[in-house]
């Protein structure tokens, strides 16, 4: 469809009614069929926002601790150093 967008002298860019009217959008005529893509969707949704939301609480419990040596509110020390060579 984006192969089909004409661009004016003026910078607007459109779409021709007769493209648009031939566009075929596929979508399923039994209602069942579509219910159980709706189910998958609604779940794929979810589970999107569930990683979200994981990604936000591991970054804040990386973060916090990172501040907390910068600031000097903990301090690691006595740790032996990691061999060289």
């Amino acid at each position: 469809m984006l192969n089909r967008v004409v661009t004016f002298a003026h910078g607007t860019m459109a779409l021709n009614l007769s493209d648009v009217k031939k566009f075929r959008i596929p979508y399923p005529l039994d209602p069942t069929e579509a219910d159980e893509l709706v189910e998958i969707l609604d779940a794929i949704g979810l589970k999107i926002r569930l990683h979200r939301r994981n990604h936000t609480v591991l970054d804040d419990l990386f973060r916090a601790p990172l501040q907390k040596l910068k600031t000097g509110e903990i301090q690691v020390g006595g740790l032996d150093p990691l061999p060289t060579g």
